[in-house]
């Protein structure tokens, strides 16, 4: 796993026809406990390290500890940990695979603001990767928000 990922790994959630390794809101039980009843395995990811000792990566909730963009950092500190691009396209669904039944090739991406960006990027740069891709109010251009 990338450097930085291995301690975070279990931070998702998957739900089959239980939930396994339980840690959303209520809402998330209900859609995920429906998902289970069809036989849909619905996973969120926490898609940024926590606790990795960068001085200031908690300050900015859109860069950091917070963020949800499905980038690769490129410049130090932050590329030691924050790979989050290769942890979304690549170990995820690789562990997913080993532990889980599913269906390698029925897959899609959804996501929320900064998520949304990131399934979108996640989709576009991987073509036959997903089967569909949902973007909900995503952040379209990151160097401009505040």
């Amino acid at each position: 796993l990338s450097q930085g990922l291995h301690l975070h790994l279990l931070f998702f959630t998957t739900y089959l026809a239980s939930p396994v390794l339980m840690r959303m809101p209520s809402q998330s039980l209900i859609l995920s406990a429906e998902a289970g009843k069809v036989g849909l395995a619905v996973v969120f990811p926490d898609t940024s390290p926590r606790n990795v000792g960068i001085p200031t990566e908690d300050d900015d909730w859109q860069f950091g500890s917070s963020a949800g963009w499905y980038l690769d950092a490129t410049v130090e500190p932050w590329s030691k940990h924050y790979k989050m691009y290769t942890y979304i396209t690549k170990e995820l669904p690789s562990v997913i695979a080993g532990l889980f039944p599913v269906d390698p090739i029925r897959r899609s991406i959804t996501g929320h603001s900064m998520g949304g960006h990131g399934a979108l990027i996640c989709h576009l740069k991987n073509p036959g990767m997903y089967t569909s891709v949902s973007a909900i109010r995503p952040r379209l251009q990151p160097n401009c928000c505040s």
